[in-house]
């Protein structure tokens, strides 16, 4: 990472107007906020470890206070690169996630921005209740939609969505569409980055569903929602309500699930509440 930072500042078209003392600077906190970043990811993580095991309120004050100690840091060197370097390059560099979580062509059709930004909301969303539920940061990928021509990035769950029910009872009205988008779990569903409350029921729309179907093609796994991914799992064979379309006229949701090779378009009650019926978290990214 640190090599790439100093290669976009060489080829950055600010260069000849920052003195070279502030240039070398610049490197350095480039480097430095590289570093910061690399253990604001790790402290998020041990945090979320932390929560879902036996703990104290020591220790998570601790695991707390690590988080915003290297929040702060990389602040401040955010801060201080960016005066020293207009382009910004120096610290814009350093908020790149080191590795891909999409399709490489996708991942280099988004901005370092979009880049960031997903990172961001990935390492919260694996951390929220929604970790209960079995989603990991290592579930969470960015597929790509269009419409009119203009692209959109969506973070998503990957595999077979989540079961928010009771996983014992073979119905259970908390799986029910009225449920899912009841104010009762919005603490769910909703997540805030920087000042910003995402939702991540609103992100599963149709265009969304077949872009993730289409990056587990792409990766050659089990596709989602199919016979032979609820066979390699052991788990039910199982349906995906389109949480970000809305209900039809009469009151009924669109579902997904894949049949063969092929996505089959279904609509089921909202009252539908059988195990097989799953959420899947999905947020726009822009």
């Amino acid at each position: 990472m640190y090599d790439l930072i100093v290669t976009m500042l060489e080829q950055s078209s600010y260069l000849q107007q920052v003195p070279q003392t502030d240039y070398d600077r610049a490197v350095d906190l480039a480097y430095e906020a590289n570093n910061a970043f690399d253990m604001r990811q790790d402290a998020a993580r041990g945090l979320a470890e932390l929560l879902s095991s036996s703990r104290t309120e020591g220790d998570e004050a601790e695991e707390m206070a690590k988080l915003q100690s290297a929040q702060q840091r990389f602040k401040g060197y955010q801060l201080a690169a960016s005066v020293l370097m207009p382009s910004q390059a120096a610290f814009e560099m350093t908020a790149e996630p080191a590795k891909p979580f999409a399709h490489e062509s996708i991942w280099e059709a988004m901005s370092r921005e979009q880049r960031t930004k997903a990172s961001e909301l990935r390492t919260t969303l694996a951390a929220s209740e929604l970790k209960e539920y079995g989603v990991t940061e290592d579930s969470l990928r960015v597929v790509m939609t269009k419409k009119d021509g203009k692209r959109t990035f969506t973070l998503l769950h990957t595999g077979n969505g989540v079961d928010i029910g009771d996983p014992q009872k073979n119905y259970d009205r908390a799986r029910g569409y009225d449920a899912v988008m009841s104010r009762k779990n919005d603490d769910l569903f909703r997540v805030t980055v920087n000042g910003t409350t995402y939702d991540a029921r609103q992100g599963m729309t149709d265009a969304v569903y077949t872009a993730k179907i289409e990056d587990a093609r792409m990766r050659r796994v089990n596709l989602p929602d199919s016979k032979q991914l609820s066979q390699e799992t052991d788990d039910d064979w199982t349906s995906t309500m389109l949480t970000g379309e809305g209900l039809t006229a009469d009151g009924c949701v669109p579902v997904r699930r894949v049949e063969g090779n092929d996505v089959s378009h279904q609509l089921h009650h909202a009252e539908h509440v059988l195990r097989s019926i799953r959420v899947c978290p999905a947020v726009e990214i822009g």
